[in-house]
Order: C-alpha cells, then sequence, then structure tokens
C-alpha cells in the first residue's frame, strides 16, 4: 500500500469513527444564527392610516448573515412565520399570504425589507386582516416562528408589541 493511499484511508476512518464529515459539521445549531439571541425583548409596529398599512421593524444585535440578499429574504419568507395577537380578536399572521414587492394594499398582502447593514427587517403589511386591525395603545404580542433552513436556527420566540401612529 502507498503512503498515500495510506493517509487517505486513516483520513475516511477518523470521519467514520467520529461520525461526521466537514459538511454535515456546518449543518448543527450552534452555526446557525439565532434571533432569539440577537432581538431584544420588543417589537415596534408603526401604523400609517393614509393607506392602512403597518410596519413591523425585527432589530437586530448582530447582523444577519451574509450573502445575495434576494436569497436571503427568500428563505426568511419560506421559514419564518409572524403572528401578532391580543386577548380579544386581533390574531393574524403577518407573513401568511401574498409577498408583494410594493406597498400591500389588500387583506394578507405584506412586503420584506432589509436594512442596508443587515442589522432590521421590517414587514410591512395591510392593516386588516378577517375583519380586524391593530391599533395604537393596544397590548400585543408576537410571535416569530423560525422553520429548518440553512441559515437560521429552529426556535419559536414570543415579543411584546409596541403600536405606534406613524
Amino acid at each position: 500500500m502507498t503512503k498515500t493511499r495510506l493517509i487517505a484511508l486513516v483520513v475516511m476512518t477518523v470521519f467514520a469513527i467520529s461520525g461526521c464529515s466537514a459538511i454535515t459539521d456546518f449543518d448543527k445549531p450552534g452555526n446557525l444564527y439565532s434571533l432569539h439571541q440577537n432581538m431584544g425583548n420588543a417589537v415596534t409596529v408603526t401604523l400609517f392610516s393614509a393607506n392602512n398599512t403597518g410596519t413591523l421593524a425585527l432589530n437586530f444585535t448582530e447582523p444577519l448573515p451574509e450573502g445575495d440578499d434576494a436569497t436571503l429574504l427568500a428563505i426568511l419568507d419560506s421559514s419564518i412565520t409572524v403572528n401578532i395577537a391580543n386577548d380579544t380578536d386581533v390574531n393574524y399572521n403577518l407573513t401568511e399570504g401574498i409577498r408583494v414587492v410594493e406597498t400591500p394594499n389588500e387583506s394578507g398582502e405584506y412586503m420584506l425589507a432589509m436594512g442596508a447593514n443587515r442589522s432590521t427587517i421590517d414587514i410591512s403589511f395591510y392593516n386588516l386582516h378577517a375583519n380586524t386591525s391593530i391599533h395604537a395603545g393596544g397590548n400585543y404580542d408576537a410571535t416569530i416562528t423560525v422553520l429548518e433552513n440553512d441559515l437560521f436556527q429552529v426556535e419559536s420566540l414570543t415579543r411584546s408589541v409596541t403600536v405606534n401612529d406613524g
């Protein structure tokens, strides 16, 4: 057996014994971005009565993962849900509906935008769903659920929501 084949056999044996490979090491949750660890305890919604829309701002202490903006927004769109609810009749998912590229103007429409420094995501939405809407001064919570994906840790978190008129 040549020296090169012997080294290759040893390397393959080490990977087999350890149960991992260079590829699967990146799949461990510790290497994924955690929204929970990088968000404060509250989120803000700003309402705009002129066009009946609102914008929920998610602010992060560490910038979102590097990469193509369109790809990152597509991953966010497909794997993260944001539900706003209170103890009365408001309960709707801001990211369950139709994603649009301009200002939402119908129930169920929303738009995602990322800040230039990757430390914010804004979810703009039409503020009417099932005949309910969010109002300034109300007591709301946002539940953010992250499904399995390649960049973000799977988790569910709840934050209080401060609602302001814009």
